[in-house]
């Protein structure tokens, strides 16, 4: 009996309903779970595609001169980052962080140490998921 002589047991909420309000607060959308299912689905059989094309194109490769190869992987990279230069790159960009910055994970470890040179300083700087950036602080003469 509580102090204004009414029990406790009358006003706690049924198990039932909350069980129900947990499950409702937690509960990922069906549309939500096919929508990632669909996602991952669509991933893997565009890895199946790249690793099938990759093991025909073998052989053309083997074959190739290098300065053709050269040639090609420098015109790849520039149709590469002409996209990412691109308002789809800049969203595809932001996107990344958005979802880092809900994520809310730490994906770099803690134990960065700049690098001491006699002429300069090299600091690593985390960078969105899984790359570092480095800031070079140039040493005062003495």
């Amino acid at each position: 009996m509580d102090t204004d002589g009414s029990s406790r047991r009358r006003h706690a909420p049924s198990r039932g309903t909350t069980v129900r309000q947990i499950h409702e607060q937690y509960e990922t959308s069906p549309f939500a779970v096919w929508y990632g299912m669909v996602t991952k689905l669509l991933g893997s059989a565009f890895a199946t595609a790249g690793i099938a094309i990759a093991t025909a194109l073998y052989p053309v490769y083997a074959l190739t001169p290098s300065p053709l190869l050269d040639a090609l992987s420098r015109g790849l990279f520039n149709v590469g980052y002409l996209i990412y230069m691109s308002a789809l790159g800049r969203w595809m960009h932001l996107r990344l962080v958005r979802s880092m910055r809900q994520a809310r994970q730490q994906p770099h470890s803690r134990g960065i140490r700049p690098s001491v040179l006699s002429s300069c300083s090299i600091l690593p700087i985390p960078f969105l998921n899984d790359n570092y950036s480095y800031l070079l602080v140039m040493n005062p003469r003495p």
